[in-house]
């Protein structure tokens, strides 16, 4: 039984050596890029931040290891983990990289952007930077990617934040740096003549790495990462951290509010002028309606009966003095030009037919007839009546006048 129990603990020795090892030390220095948000930064109290510490202070709580966290720019980073003054670094994984580092799986994945400043709208693809001015950061990947490239000239900055701040005064067309980095930096500096260019360049792999050789960590992180992304906690904080780009609306927000106020004027000025208008419309229909029974009478009193004839329809409008002064009833009579020659004394028809047409060829029309009566009374009548032209003034479409009794004994037919 001893011997089985001696098999079993010599069995799973190795499942624990990693475990005790790093336990029983329970730190490990991180040397993390001081200045690389959302992934990892330095905030404005001075306290490590972004999503990477926050995975590894949860792998920290499962684990009993204690994460120390160094901030420093990114070339320092490399060095220091050369040099083995720093345990872990975050790095892209690359088949170069593979050579000198021990890479974890990979906890996220790190696409590259161009940002260029505003004023060079060509710059909008990698091909697109030959003959211009690029900023490129030391150790970064853009340029391992642009090594080979010659056809444009290189500014190296040693920070990402001093490449931005180079970009935004104009010293440089473009700039190359990882994307959510950038969004982090656009996002909470003033750096109004940045914009981004192209985003997706380069995908690739991010990953805990460590030394040549220190494989125990580097299979740990991988057993934890494992764990968490299956637990759910991974995606929580991913989401908490990952950045979107700004819309349209929040990098122009005084310009969207100055919109949005003369928008609001513009609204209040038309309303308060669609209320002035019905009220306006509202008083002239009023003042019309006055005007109108006014004049009916007044046209009534003069015994005056006010008729349109339209031209293209053939229609007659009559009012109710028409009917009277052409004994008639309305709904007994149609009233059309034929239908009214039939009323006109035949000894004047004649005379009444010339004169309409030439009142239709634009002459006033005043004339003096007789009618009939379907009673047989013969009535004298006074017309005047003026034409109405369509809107090129080129033709005649209707005539407007006026009737009255006539208390002449003598028609102006009868008087030429």
């Amino acid at each position: 039984m001893n011997q089985i129990r001696i098999f079993i603990f010599i069995a799973l020795l190795p499942t624990f050596t990693l475990a005790e090892t790093l336990v029983k030390e329970r730190v490990v220095k991180v040397s993390i890029d001081a200045e690389y948000a959302p992934y990892e930064f330095v905030d404005k109290d001075q306290k490590v931040s972004g999503f990477l510490p926050a995975l590894l202070r949860e792998i920290g709580r499962s684990t009993g290891i204690k994460f120390q966290f160094y901030p420093m720019s990114w070339p320092e980073a490399m060095k220091s983990l050369q040099n083995g003054e720093v345990d872990l670094v975050n790095m892209i994984h690359t088949s170069s990289r593979d050579l000198k580092f021990e890479f974890s799986d990979p906890h996220s994945v790190i696409e590259q952007a161009i940002f260029r400043h505003k004023q060079y709208q060509e710059i909008n693809s990698i091909d697109s930077i030959s003959q211009h001015i690029v900023i490129l950061q030391y150790f970064d990947i853009a340029m391992e990617m642009l090594e080979k490239r010659n056809d444009f000239v290189s500014i190296m900055v040693n920070s990402r934040k001093e490449g931005f701040i180079q970009l935004n005064e104009n010293r440089a067309a473009a700039f190359f740096t990882a994307y959510q980095p950038g969004l982090y930096i656009l996002n909470n500096n003033k750096l109004d003549s940045i914009e981004v260019a192209q985003s997706g360049l380069w995908t690739q792999n991010f990953c805990f790495t460590a030394k040549k050789g220190n494989t125990e960590i580097i299979k740990l992180l991988n057993q934890e990462l494992t764990q968490i992304k299956s637990s759910g906690r991974y995606n929580e904080l991913y989401q908490q951290w990952m950045l979107k780009p700004k819309s349209w609306l929040d990098q122009n927000k005084h310009l969207a509010a100055i919109i949005g106020i003369i928008t609001l004027l513009a609204i209040v000025i038309i309303s308060l002028w669609i209320l002035g208008l019905k009220r306006l419309v509202k008083i002239s229909t009023k003042e019309l309606q006055s005007i109108n029974k006014r004049f009916s009478l007044a046209a009534d009193l003069g015994g005056l009966s006010i008729w349109e004839w339209d031209l293209i329809s053939n229609k007659i409008q009559w009012d109710k003095k028409g009917y009277q002064l052409f004994g008639l009833e309305a709904d007994d009579f149609i009233v059309n030009f034929e239908n009214w020659l039939s009323c006109i004394h035949p000894e004047d028809l004649d005379y009444v037919t010339e004169n309409i047409n030439l009142a239709i060829q634009g002459k006033k029309l005043e004339i003096n007839y007789r009618i009939i009566h379907p009673d047989g009374e013969i009535v004298f009548i006074q017309t005047k009546a003026v034409a109405s032209w369509d809107k090129k003034h080129q033709n005649i479409i209707a005539l407007t006048g006026i009737s009255k009794q006539s208390f002449s004994t003598m028609s102006t037919a009868f008087q030429g």
